[in-house]
């Protein structure tokens, strides 16, 4: 049961991290659109922390909730939502130095789930939108 519910779950973040943060919404988010990402990712998490609950109260055994998974998503849309004003110092922290992605991680409250590549593509959806390019 654990794995099918994982597999589930690793499907969802897949297509929402891939169609509305890489391809669909490219360089057009802002932090308010960032924000109102970040609150359908905590529907994501709160839907699935419901159906892991039930699973666990009305099935024969113990069905592990895959956090990790559910942390990467909740990583993308809090780097996502970051205020216009803290946003050019993300840019430069994850841009020019791995190291520097532990203080940002750190500064936000990020789960550890999102490797720093990850994150430099992450924050590229937002820096085509500001017109400040790839670096």
């Amino acid at each position: 049961m654990t794995t099918a519910y994982k597999r589930i779950a690793a499907n969802i973040i897949h297509h929402l991290i891939q169609r509305v943060v890489h391809q669909r919404s490219k360089g057009r988010f802002t932090s308010r659109w960032g924000k109102e990402f970040a609150q359908h990712c905590k529907y994501w998490v709160q839907t699935s922390e419901l159906a892991f609950s039930a699973a666990n109260a009305h099935g024969p055994g113990k069905v592990r909730y895959p956090a990790q998974a559910w942390d990467r998503l909740v990583d993308i849309a809090t780097l996502l939502s970051v205020n216009e004003a803290d946003f050019h110092n993300v840019l430069l922290a994850i841009n020019h130095e791995q190291k520097k992605y532990a203080s940002i991680e750190e500064r936000f409250g990020l789960s550890g789930a999102l490797r720093w590549e990850e994150a430099k593509n992450v924050v590229r959806a937002r820096v085509d939108g500001l017109g400040l390019g790839r670096s």
